[in-house]
């Protein structure tokens, strides 16, 4: 059986003036998925259509996305794609709002669609190797300055884990602190319904990112998923209303910070009442 393929993509960390992997999350945050564009090189139109028979079969596929920045650090996200659109003449898909501003008149061959970016650690790196070259470390990749895209699979012990295991992904915060996040707070349409009814407040502490960041943080919040992993049967489905909550990064962290086991939110509460009592 053919392992699962993903795709690594070294892109630009700046075009055009704008951050590029922002100028994404920005859009996926308001409207719960995001277009990318291929651009540069690399993946031929058979190993591009095979990644698209998965997500057409319910598999969960990724691509890293990596880049470095101003300072020369490398940064790394991972993407959940959920479509992927290909064109035998360059083309724009018809969703136009779900395409940065900056190329949303170039049109392309192919577009990946996502319905998740999260920033993670370096050390994920170590669960993948290059397709064309699985005896070498993934990391080769990365010399080069051009635009350009790999198909990779998950290597050695990890081949057999899914991508998103039932307890979440690790997720980075400042390379630091890591916090887990599941398939239910990433689902798009849940995440949508979720913030349409709780809005961007934190339901926790009452933080307003863009009353704190004005124009940066309008229109981000972070969804939370309440019920624990370990509570739910095959057959679950998410209710937005009463499963999910909008909550602040800070809220979240803590939520979460205790390995294999999640704060209740009105856990959370309480404890922000005494302490404020006791200031």
């Amino acid at each position: 059986m053919e392992n699962i393929q993903h795709i690594l993509h070294r892109y630009h960390y700046f075009k055009k003036g704008k951050t590029t992997i922002n100028e994404h999350i920005e859009i996926l945050q308001k409207e719960g998925t995001v277009w990318w564009s291929k651009f540069g090189k690399g993946i031929s139109k058979e190993r591009i259509k095979k990644i698209k028979s998965q997500l057409d079969n319910g598999i969960e596929t990724i691509i890293l996305l990596i880049a470095k920045d101003d300072f020369g650090n490398r940064i790394i996200h991972i993407g959940t794609l959920s479509d992927i659109i290909t064109y035998e003449e360059p083309d724009i898909p018809p969703e136009t709002t779900l395409i940065p501003e900056y190329y949303r008149d170039e049109p392309s061959n192919t577009w990946f669609k996502f319905s998740d970016i999260q920033e993670v650690d370096g050390s994920i790196l170590d669960e993948y190797r290059l397709q064309s070259d699985p005896d070498s470390d993934i990391r080769k990749s990365f010399k080069g300055q051009s635009a350009i895209m790999y198909v990779v699979e998950r290597y050695g012990k990890f081949a057999d884990v899914d991508v998103f295991e039932a307890e979440g992904k690790r997720l980075s915060e400042g390379h630091r602190k890591t916090i887990t996040v599941n398939k239910y707070e990433r689902n798009p349409k849940a995440r949508k319904e979720c913030i349409q009814h709780y809005g961007y407040s934190c339901q926790i502490c009452d933080f307003k990112f863009e009353k704190k960041y004005g124009e940066l943080g309008e229109g981000f919040i972070e969804v939370h998923h309440k019920i624990p992993i370990s509570e739910i049967g095959e057959d679950y489905e998410v209710d937005p209303i009463n499963d999910l909550i909008t909550i602040c990064s800070n809220c979240h962290t803590i939520i979460h910070r205790k390995r294999n086991e999640t704060m209740a939110v009105e856990e959370l509460k309480r404890i922000l009442r005494e302490n404020l009592q006791t200031i």
